[in-house]
């Protein structure tokens, strides 16, 4: 325990990479970024151990929706970590009243903590939702039959730079498009769509 009412309690100062190389620092170490001029502690939780901005205010909200191509977003300067909430498109349904038809499935979902760098470029994707004209949809749909069955849902997701399986930091799947079930053939629903862990 430390008491005093005419001093302060004076942690280390050191610069970003400074702090970024400290080798397997202790939960609940405190350190004093100069370069952000803000207090860190590293701290853990389900997803893993990272340095926390202690000082941060308000988080800075950003909302991506769909617009069918890729948007970007550049990590500010002493981020450590983005809160992200994705949402992968639904697939569509057979779009048919006839009773053997059925409905597309639900994408998926995700919240979690992912690990930046300041500086850097985030790649956003936002899936199209699935409809039926049989061509597919941006992010990965799949075609379905033109009249008989709906296309499925993009993926979501974030990419670290550029958009490749090896930099992919967080995604969820689109759902699976509805088959059609004419002619006394059972229904075919679409599958939801999963996501990574966070």
């Amino acid at each position: 325990e430390i008491n005093s009412t005419t001093k302060g309690f004076l942690p280390p100062r050191v610069t970003s990479a400074q702090r970024n190389a400290i080798t397997s620092p202790p939960e609940g170490l405190i350190v004093y970024d100069l370069d952000c001029d803000n207090l860190y502690v590293y701290t853990a939780d389900i997803s893993g151990s990272y340095w926390k901005n202690i000082n941060l205010g308000e988080p800075t909200l950003q909302i991506f929706n769909y617009t069918g191509g890729d948007q970007s977003i550049v990590v500010p300067s002493c981020a450590t970590y983005a809160i992200v909430r994705i949402w992968g498109a639904g697939g569509a349904g057979t779009g048919s009243s006839a009773p053997g038809d059925a409905s597309g499935g639900s994408g998926g979902y995700i919240n979690a903590r992912i690990p930046v760098t300041a500086g850097n470029t985030l790649i956003i994707v936002v899936g199209e939702g699935g409809d039926r004209s049989g061509g597919g949809t941006y992010a990965g749909g799949g075609s379905g039959i033109n009249g008989e069955s709906g296309d499925g849902g993009g993926y979501s997701g974030v990419f670290n730079i550029s958009k490749t399986h090896a930099n992919a930091l967080v995604g969820a799947g689109g759902g699976g498009g509805g088959g059609d079930g004419e002619n006394g053939y059972s229904n075919y629903f679409g599958g939801a769509g999963g996501s990574t862990t966070g």
